[in-house]
C-alpha cells in the first residue's frame, strides 16, 4: 500500500531541455558545456555546484577563473535556466487539489541554488506558491551535499522522513535513479522527460 510519493523535480514538473542551457553556456564562452550538463547527473564544476561545494557567488568565480571569463551571477543563472523548458503547471495543481490528503508528498531533486531559489520563490509556480507549498518535505540536493543515484540521498530521506520504501513510490525520469531505489525496496515508476504522468499514478494508487 502506497503512503508516500517521493517526486523528482525536473522532467517530473517541469520539462526539461539540455540543449538550450548548453547552447548559452556555449555562447557565454564555456566551450565544453555540451560534456558537462545532463540530464540527470552533471559532471565537473556543475556537479561540485548540485552537490552544494559551491555556492552562487563561489561557483560564477570558480567558472571564470576555469574558462578565464568575466561572467556575472545573472549571466550564469541565465544559462542555467535554460535548462527549464516548460514548468508544467497542471501538475502542480493536480498533487494539490487531486491526490489523497493522507498520502505524505516529499521531494528530492539534483538541484543548483540558481535553479532552486526561482522555484521557491513565487514567479515559477501559478498562485505565487514556492515548490515547498506542495511538499512536506523538499530535499535539493545542494542543501544535503549528495546526489542521486548515490544510494546515501535515499537513505537519508528515509531516516530523516521516517518513512519504508515499501511503502514509498519514488517517480523520477532517471533510469539510473528508479534503478538505485528499486533496490532499496522502494515503488518506482519512471516517466519520460515532460511526460503526464497524473493517469499512471491514478492507476497505480487504485
Amino acid at each position: 500500500m502506497i503512503k508516500n510519493i517521493l517526486f523528482d523535480f525536473g522532467g517530473v514538473f517541469v520539462r526539461l531541455n539540455r540543449e538550450e542551457s548548453v547552447r548559452r553556456f556555449e555562447t557565454l564562452g564555456v566551450h565544453d558545456a555540451d560534456g558537462l550538463l545532463d540530464p540527470y547527473q552533471q559532471q565537473g564544476l556543475f556537479l561540485k555546484l548540485e552537490e552544494g561545494q559551491y555556492d552562487k557567488a563561489e561557483f560564477t568565480e570558480a567558472l571564470n577563473g576555469a574558462y578565464s571569463l568575466a561572467l556575472s551571477e545573472e549571466q550564469v543563472g541565465w544559462a542555467l535556466m535554460g535548462f527549464l523548458a516548460e514548468v508544467q503547471q497542471y501538475k502542480f495543481r493536480y498533487i494539490r487539489e487531486e491526490l489523497p490528503k493522507e498520502l505524505r508528498l516529499l521531494g528530492i531533486s539534483n538541484i543548483n541554488p540558481f535553479i532552486w531559489e526561482y522555484a521557491r520563490s513565487g514567479e515559477m509556480i501559478d498562485g505565487g506558491y514556492s515548490v515547498d507549498d506542495f511538499f512536506e518535505k523538499v530535499y535539493p540536493s545542494y542543501e544535503y551535499g549528495v546526489c542521486k543515484p548515490d544510494r546515501r540521498f535515499f537513505d537519508l530521506i528515509v531516516k530523516e522522513s521516517d518513512i519504508r520504501p515499501e511503502e514509498t513510490l519514488f517517480i523520477d525520469d532517471g533510469p539510473a535513479n528508479t534503478e538505485v531505489a528499486r533496490k532499496l525496496g522502494f515503488v518506482t515508476f519512471c516517466p519520460e522527460n515532460g511526460e503526464d504522468w497524473r493517469p499512471v499514478l491514478d492507476k497505480m494508487l487504485g
